[in-house]
């Protein structure tokens, strides 16, 4: 179950959340057999570009006015209309699997593949990811394949 996907879900999702993002969830045994723990990428920047590259989150973006937006990295992620009648921000987590999420992209990465390995205990996640919400971020994964699982049956 654990080498289904590679996604994370809103906080506590109900039945129609899971199966609004059921196009977000993509085979994880493409980063989990491939790539070991330290091969993960280790700034904001790399760990963006892998997770637009696996269609997690969106490579482009456009503004309300179908804009395209450029997207900006430094203290917080943010995609950005350049056209002077917008001038419109949104962030990079609005709108797909990390809203509402505080986690930096780097430390989601890493927690994903660990949970796909079953490296999660408690003390290992606050030791080595830095982390004290494990238990949430488990609970999330297993309701994302709860919710990959349903998708794919209806």
């Amino acid at each position: 179950m654990r080498n289904l996907l590679f996604t994370y879900h809103q906080l506590i999702p109900t039945q129609p959340q899971l199966s609004q993002y059921h196009h977000t969830y993509r085979p994880i045994s493409t980063i989990s057999s491939k790539m070991k723990l330290f091969d993960l990428p280790r700034s904001e920047d790399e760990a963006i570009k892998l997770l637009q590259e696996r269609g997690i989150l969106p490579a482009r973006r456009l503004c309300a006015q179908e804009h395209e937006m450029t997207l900006y990295t430094g203290n917080r992620a943010r995609w950005v209309c350049k056209k002077k009648e917008c001038r419109v921000e949104v962030g990079m987590r609005v709108g797909n699997w990390l809203e509402g999420g505080r986690l930096d992209f780097v430390t989601v990465l890493r927690f994903i593949y660990c949970w796909c390995h079953e490296y999660t205990s408690i003390d290992y996640c606050e030791r080595e990811l830095e982390m004290n919400t494990t238990v949430d971020w488990s609970n999330y994964m297993r309701d994302v394949c709860a919710g990959y699982l349903f998708a794919s049956l209806t």
